[in-house]
């Protein structure tokens, strides 16, 4: 089972500005891990993503990209606030001259504690999976 794009995070909700409830969201994120791992058969595997330790150890990073040719031009900004336990991404640009610009909030939850979550429920096997090939992300696995 999958769960890509650190999206575990916004499971109580992911838009322009969106207020985020931790309390619920890190119920949410606990119910969801356990409700993955039920529906596994034995031996399956549940594959989750979280930020980077990379971003975190960063305290967040910095974005811009910019494609002349696709007339696309990105920039953005991602903070963390412990204390409230958000993960904000504030965005602008233009695409093909259309400007826009826009702030997500989610659920700041990190690789180790993802790990703890997923061992409260004592599948086989809990492991964090380094992918040469993923740089946005950190993996972290369960074998029931």
């Amino acid at each position: 089972m999958l769960c890509r794009g650190n999206s575990l995070s916004s499971v109580v909700g992911w838009g322009d500005n969106i207020s985020i409830d931790t309390v619920k969201a890190s119920f949410a994120i606990r119910n969801s891990v356990g409700l993955f791992l039920s529906k596994l058969r034995d031996r399956g595997l549940l594959y989750v993503d979280t930020i980077s330790q990379k971003e975190i150890d960063a305290k967040g990073r910095l974005i811009e990209l910019n494609f002349p040719e696709s007339r696309i031009s990105l920039k953005g900004k991602i903070t963390h606030d412990w204390d409230t336990r958000i993960r904000k991404v504030s965005a602008s640009g233009t695409v093909l001259s259309e400007n826009f610009a826009v702030t997500t909030n989610s659920y700041l939850i990190s690789p180790d504690e993802l790990v703890r979550i997923m061992e409260e429920f004592h599948p086989r096997k809990v492991w964090k999976v380094k992918l040469e090939t993923e740089v946005n992300y950190d993996v972290v696995c369960a074998r029931r």
